[in-house]
């Protein structure tokens, strides 16, 4: 499987608004087939991130800069080219009661990345060697064991809801994509 750039101009009251309209006007005109290269194609959950432009940088060298030191794992890339207009958003906030939970887990890394969690020091080790035995990895793998929150984690919920009177922003996704 190999990966692809893409970039989408979109519009809405906010980032996030426009990047769903992207994809759902990605899969409009090109379908939900999964590994089309397109912004469709990341995952459901793929997030964007914004990229800041120094004051001598256009679009374009922002761009070429993350393509080249991001791939189709990153998240997208997000430049606001023209910001939204008008009141100032509301913002919600829905609180939660923290269930706090933690249990041991077993989390595979290569340098940095986090290759995959195990409940078990048994299935982290036989994933590992199966990772090096199948060549994914031509690296050492290391396993540390680890304190993770278990349904803990989300303690409120901030969405931003757009005044009526508010003009759309535009911005311009980019990134790779699974092809």
């Amino acid at each position: 499987m190999g990966s692809k750039q893409f970039y989408i101009y979109s519009e809405g009251k906010n980032a996030e608004e426009a990047y769903q309209n992207a994809i759902r006007e990605d899969q409009v005109r090109n379908g939900n087939k999964p590994y089309n290269g397109t912004i469709g194609s990341k995952e459901v959950h793929s997030q964007f991130v914004f990229v800041q432009l120094p004051f001598s940088e256009d679009d374009s060298e922002a761009m070429e800069k993350y393509f080249k030191n991001n791939d189709k794992w990153d998240p997208t890339g997000c430049i606001e080219v023209r910001p939204a207009k008008g009141k100032p958003a509301k913002i919600a906030v829905k609180h939660y009661q923290p269930q706090v939970k933690f249990q041991t887990r077993y989390v595979i890394y290569q340098m940095e990345k986090e290759l995959g969690v195990y409940a078990s020091k048994k299935e982290a080790l036989a994933a590992a060697k199966q990772m090096l035995a199948d060549k994914t990895y031509h690296t050492s793998l290391t396993i540390y064991m680890e304190k993770r929150h278990i349904n803990g984690n989300e303690i409120a919920t901030l969405r931003a809801e757009p005044h009526k009177d508010s003009e759309n922003g535009r911005y311009l996704f980019f990134g790779w994509a699974p092809c």
